[in-house]
């Protein structure tokens, strides 16, 4: 049945050149342990765990940093390596959101790489221990989404009533992002592992491991390992290579034929999805009592020198991991974190690597696109045709250069995945994307300005309510007190009476 929902389902999307065979020539690097670490404990989204350590403080790897609230949607931060706590800075990154600023505590390693001594008994094991303690364990070692959405992991697992279908995702479809293939030919038994102890979680009839087709030796290494483990839930799935197929929506579309309704998520339809990394996260943290404190990273693109897959540790500075690792080629221009299509430009090298961070791509100067002049919409449709999310760019264009929220909203704009497949396609070089991403932040300013004045509104009409009571209470009580002046008055009198006859 699976195999008969791939082959006829519609997919959208495009053919393009994935980018991807000069960074899985060698096998992944491993990690090294620069002189100093600049470990990120907030998000682009203004959350943060809580600090619990000071400047001065000498930590080893694996000891907390930063920890965050049960079920609060982020994660507790941990030590990528020994060293001394050299001071607590909020640095500027580029996000989807503009220039947003990051909390990082920057830590002095001393080359030593101590681990914290944790008890035999802090490891969990996954075959005997119930649910909420794998969570619990989950939630302490930090693992987040490694996909690109960093969301706790362990908050995630909280929704496993309605999920008796298990997706791992290693379809990878962004071009020149690598470190997810590389992982399934290496580590296929961990991350298989790491699957089963998730659907264990959840309790999960189907575990799909859904892979591009692209990619023969991570099918060929799972499958192995599939074999071995011989476990009925294991499903390997092959996707059609097009970007991007692997997006959550579209892969519960291709793999069960559910579309998931707009404002919803998959777990409503009965899905969830995990990431490759973040299943082999998990089955460390579980067997190991590993905390999340590196992952793999693609240093790849026509600027790098020598491409390829590395294991960094989490705060590592980009300029130092690609320094370590071969340099730059002779003409760098651009610095991406993230894949050419959906990465984030920054401005320099100085940005450290997060739980999020999936690529760094260095482009040369001959592989960046000129400046393009922007044409009318000729209304041709290809735009349309090749949204993943079925919607209807050039009417959201239309809607967008209007300024009409109502028109944006009923059109979806929020379903926009930011994909950037009607750029590319688009013959007149409308910069799309650019323009659907300002239009939802504005539509975001528009919401919170409104929800603010209704507050603002709300709290006056309260306010003008206690005082219409309390000014109502006082007149109550003047009321009363001229009431009761006479009957005072009186008794006043016959008491003067009363003093008068006995005198």
């Amino acid at each position: 049945m699976l195999e008969y929902l791939l082959k006829r389902r519609r997919v959208s999307g495009l053919r393009i050149n994935p980018h991807k065979g000069r960074s899985t020539q060698q096998p992944i690097a491993e990690d090294f342990i620069p002189d100093q670490l600049h470990i990120p404990i907030g998000t682009h989204h203004g959350k943060a765990p809580e600090v619990v350590v000071e400047v001065g403080q000498r930590v080893l790897r694996g000891e907390t940093l930063a920890a965050a609230h049960v079920n609060s949607g982020i994660a507790d931060v941990h030590a990528s390596s020994s060293g001394r706590i050299r001071e607590i800075e909020t640095i500027k990154t580029l996000s989807p959101e503009g220039e947003t600023p990051l909390a990082c505590v920057i830590i002095d390693t001393d080359g030593l790489d101590c681990a914290v001594e944790l008890p035999p008994s802090a490891a969990v094991n996954p075959s005997c221990a119930a649910a909420d303690v794998r969570i619990e364990q989950i939630r302490k070692a930090g693992i987040v989404g490694l996909g690109g959405a960093a969301v706790s992991t362990s908050w995630k697992l909280t929704r496993k009533e309605a999920s008796p279908i298990l997706i791992i995702n290693g379809a990878e479809c962004e071009p020149y992002i690598s470190c997810d293939d590389m992982l399934m030919r290496e580590c296929a038994a961990e991350v298989l592992a790491g699957s089963l102890e998730l659907s264990d979680i959840l309790g999960s009839q189907c575990c799909i491991i859904a892979v591009e087709r692209d990619k023969p030796q991570a099918i060929n290494a799972l499958r192995e390992a599939a074999t071995q483990i011989a476990d009925a839930r294991l499903r390997i799935a092959e996707l059609p290579s097009i970007y991007p197929a692997g997006g959550e929506r579209q892969l519960v579309e291709l793999l069960i034929g559910a579309e998931v309704p707009s404002g919803t998520y998959p777990t409503d339809v009965g899905v969830i999805c995990h990431n490759v990394g973040t299943a082999r996260a998990v089955h460390r943290a579980l067997m190991h009592n590993e905390p999340l404190i590196s992952r793999v990273v693609t240093l790849t693109g026509g600027g790098i020198a020598e491409p390829r897959n590395v294991y960094a540790r989490i705060g590592t500075l980009a300029r130092d991991l690609i320094t370590h690792y071969g340099g730059y080629a002779d003409d760098p221009s651009a610095l991406i974190v993230g894949g050419s299509m959906m990465g984030i430009a920054q401005c320099n090298d100085s940005v450290p690597v997060t739980k999020a961070t999936n690529c760094i791509l260095v482009l040369a100067e001959d592989s960046l696109a000129g400046t393009r002049q922007e044409w009318p919409c000729i209304r041709c449709g290809e735009c349309a045709s090749a949204c993943p999310a079925r919607l209807l760019p050039q009417e959201l264009l239309k809607a967008t250069v209007q300024h009409d929220s109502g028109t944006l909203k009923s059109l979806g704009l929020d379903d926009c995945i930011e994909c950037g497949c009607c750029d590319l396609i688009c013959p007149s070089h409308i910069a799309l994307t650019k323009r659907f991403v300002d239009a939802k932040q504005d539509l975001a300013h528009t919401h919170n300005a409104k929800v603010f004045a209704e507050a603002a509104q709300s709290r006056f009409e309260k306010r003008s309510q206690r005082l219409a009571e309390q000014d109502e209470i006082e007149q109550q009580k003047q009321a009363a007190l001229r009431a009761g002046i006479p009957a005072v008055l009186k008794r006043a009198k016959q008491r003067n009476q009363k003093s008068t006859e006995k005198s």
